[in-house]
This record gives structure tokens, C-alpha cells and sequence, in this order.
């Protein structure tokens, strides 16, 4: 069985595939940034806590807090940041300390134990209905040397990096919904707009195409009836 189009048909049809296309370049734009917003809050966040780490050696290895707060001190200036806990190689907190992205949030919901490792890694949690971004950091003492003045023929000896301490960062993921958000409203704004332009320009072709074309058909069965007094456009 074979389906006959007409000339509306058509342009319908190519509306519609306009339509369609359109949606999904959009929903595409949206996914992409999505992801790579996403990706981008975690990369800040694992940058964030390497360069913690390196700075907070010293005040870890002597467990001086106050180092430790003017450490942490500069960090109140990043949006996203929620929570930072700095534990000894025992896993005993140095220092924790919550920040406005936190919002309502319980600490205790944040705090973690940390699990001895030597590597960096970063996982997303759901709090309250709120979602974070949690990075857990080691912090290693750096290899020192010693040398024997007295002697000329001295070697010297370096010690290998051990895990002190721990620094786990907490980022709130509600600064980044929020310009997604935005984001969102914005492309489909953009789209709506596009979409009634360009449903807007289908109608005006499709009339502009058909009607002559009806119209000659028209006038065509007049003269077929033997009515040759019409007008053909």
C-alpha cells in the first residue's frame, strides 16, 4: 500500500522534522554542559585539595590549629565550598570547619572517616536533599635530607613520603543547579523562539506555495467542465 503525499504534506512533514531537530540540539546543549560543568566543579575541587594538602604539612605533622585555620582561612572566598576536615594519619579531626554553602546541613552528615589511602579521589552524596561533592586528600610528608657536615665523604640519605593526615573537601553542588538552571530557561527561551520563527516562516511558505497551486487546479476543473470564463493566476 503506497501513501501519496501532497505538496502540504510535505512541508508539514519538514516541519515537523524541523521541529524535532531542533529539540534535540537543544536538549544536546543542555546534556553537554551539564556534563562538563559537573566535570569542571570536581576537577576545581581535586586541584583544591592537592594544593590543601601541600600547604597544610607542616601544621599537620605538629598538629598546630592555627595554622591549620589560617590555612583554611582564604577558602570562605569559593562559592561551592561547604565543608573541610583535616585529620592525622589516626584519623583524629585537627580542624573542621563549615562554610555558607553548607547551608542547613548537619556537619555530622559530612564528616567522614577517612580511609587510609594514598591517592586522591572524589565521590557526589546526597544530604538532605542537597547534593556535595566530596574529595578525600592524603597529605604526605615531603622526603628529607641529612647531611654530615664533619664529614667530606658524607652520603646523603632521603626518606620516603608517608601519610600524615588526611584533608577532606566538601562542595556544594546547589551553586552549579542553579546555573544550570538558568541555563536551561535560557536555551529554552532561545528555542521557543526559534521554534515560533521558524513554524512561523513553514506557514507563510506553505500558503505561499499552495494557494497558487490550488487555485490553478481549481480553475483547471472549471475549464474541464467546459467553464472557460475563469481566471487561471
Amino acid at each position: 500500500m503506497s501513501i501519496r503525499l501532497g505538496l502540504r504534506g510535505i512541508l508539514n512533514l519538514l516541519t515537523i522534522g524541523l521541529v524535532v531537530m531542533t529539540v534535540g540540539i537543544a536538549w544536546s546543549v543542555i546534556q553537554r554542559e551539564t556534563t562538563v560543568r559537573h566535570q569542571d566543579l570536581i576537577d576545581r575541587g581535586r586541584t583544591m585539595a592537592s594544593m590543601m594538602a601541600q600547604s597544610s604539612e607542616y601544621a599537620v605533622y605538629t598538629e598546630n590549629q592555627d595554622a591549620l585555620r589560617r590555612t583554611v582561612a582564604g577558602l570562605s572566598a569559593t562559592p561551592e565550598m561547604a565543608y573541610i576536615a583535616i585529620s592525622n594519619r589516626a584519623n583524629h579531626t585537627l580542624l573542621d570547619q563549615s562554610f555558607a554553602a553548607l547551608g542547613s546541613v548537619p556537619i555530622s552528615h559530612l564528616h567522614r572517616v577517612a580511609t587510609p589511602t594514598e591517592t586522591l579521589h572524589s565521590d557526589t552524596l546526597t544530604v538532605a536533599g542537597v547534593d556535595f561533592v566530596s574529595i578525600m586528600a592524603p597529605i604526605f610528608s615531603r622526603p628529607t635530607s641529612s647531611t654530615d657536615q664533619l664529614f667530606l665523604d658524607s652520603t646523603t640519605e632521603t626518606a620516603a613520603s608517608s601519610v600524615i593526615g588526611y584533608i577532606h573537601i566538601v562542595l556544594s553542588q546547589q551553586p552549579l543547579q542553579e546555573y544550570l538552571r538558568r541555563f536551561t530557561i535560557g536555551t529554552g527561551i532561545v528555542v521557543t523562539m526559534v521554534l515560533l520563527v521558524g513554524l512561523l516562516l513553514a506557514w507563510v511558505l506553505t500558503r505561499t506555495v499552495t494557494r497558487p497551486i490550488l487555485a490553478l487546479r481549481e480553475a483547471t476543473g472549471h475549464i474541464a467542465e467546459g467553464r472557460f470564463e475563469v481566471n487561471i493566476p
